[in-house]
């Protein structure tokens, strides 16, 4: 499993290139499938839309996704929102999942963090899972 990202302009002009994010599960893991995570993705001064790729790696089969977000409610103060994201489009094309993460804002010292969990299947045999953390802990 890999989660490829896919470069954008942000709103200084400045280019994000294109990364790959790996990571497998220890033999003794409870899943006992290939995970790959990308953490620390942050909404803190956040503009434009991200674009991101999970693919499975070294299957021939037809790979089918099911996918789960878990997305916090967003805290605010007194009428001034600390976290807003205008949220996410999650879809898939052939054997790949597609992920759009839309614009957002998180203070720096605020605690918010939405994960997308997705496992790939081939049949009925689970072959991977791609988990994407957006936001941070404190």
């Amino acid at each position: 499993m890999a989660w490829t990202g896919l470069g954008f302009v942000d709103a200084y002009g400045g280019v994000s290139h294109p990364f790959i994010g790996r990571g497998v599960s220890s033999p003794g893991g409870s899943s006992g499938v290939p995970v790959a995570v990308f953490a620390g993705m942050d909404l803190a001064d956040w503009v434009g839309t991200r674009r991101l790729i999970g693919m499975p790696l070294g299957e021939a089969c037809g790979v089918r996704w099911e996918w789960e977000w878990s997305i916090p409610p967003t805290p605010s103060t007194a009428g001034d929102s600390d976290v807003w994201w205008e949220g996410h489009v999650t879809r898939t094309l052939g054997t790949l999942l597609l992920v759009e993460i839309l614009p957002g804002y998180r203070r720096y010292e605020v605690s918010w963090l939405a994960t997308l969990t997705a496992v790939a299947w081939c049949g009925n045999r689970r072959i991977g899972e791609l988990v994407l953390e957006l936001g941070q802990r404190e």
